[in-house]
């Protein structure tokens, strides 16, 4: 029995299955990297929507208050009931 030859054989396989497994590796990280990166896309679709809401919300709550403080400013000069 050749002890040479069987250790360049076991070299040899050992050799092919780092090479296929470091691929391996390399693609489901590269997969992972784009599929991070639509997710961060779509995740700032949800920002800029949620941008737009709260701007919304702030323009009807500046309403509001404006609405309150003409109501309070008409009860004080009526004598009526004003609201908090």
């Amino acid at each position: 029995m050749d002890w040479g030859a069987i250790a360049v054989a076991i070299s040899a396989l050992t050799f092919i299955a780092t090479i296929v497994g470091a691929s391996y590796t390399h693609g489901k990280l590269t997969q992972r990297v784009d599929q991070n990166g639509e997710d961060i896309d779509s995740l700032l679709d949800v920002q800029r929507d949620h941008g737009e809401k709260l701007a919304g919300h702030d323009v009807a709550i500046g309403r509001l208050n404006e609405w309150k403080e003409g109501f309070n400013a008409a009860a004080r000069v009526s004598g009526g009931k004003e609201h908090a």
